[in-house]
């Protein structure tokens, strides 16, 4: 029998059973390619990339250029010549957040 006296203690059990790391980093993987997919319709210079990251217990789906500025701006908009342009969203929409 197993007792737990919290539910971050139940979080934390869960979250490193085999299976449920397995699946996890598997879905990481299913929406990194899905964010790639997307940044590559948009790609101009080819500094960007979208790299996926298992650590031991969570995944990270990463947008990666030259500064963080740059990929904050492709993400979430920038202005350019007093304009704004919108962003991409690429990491939001690979989450299923927009």
């Amino acid at each position: 029998m197993v007792q737990l006296d919290s539910a971050r203690k139940l979080n934390t059990t869960v979250s490193r059973l085999p299976n449920v790391r397995a699946a996890v980093s598997k879905e990481a993987d299913k929406r990194g390619k899905r964010a790639s997919a997307k940044l590559a319709s948009h790609f101009r210079t080819g500094r960007s990339s979208v790299v996926v990251k298992h650590g031991r217990v969570d995944s990270y789906i990463i947008l990666r250029d030259e500064s963080w500025k740059s990929a904050m701006s492709i993400e979430f908009g920038h202005t350019w010549k007093g304009r704004h342009v919108n962003g991409l969203y690429i990491i939001t929409g690979a989450a299923g957040l927009a």
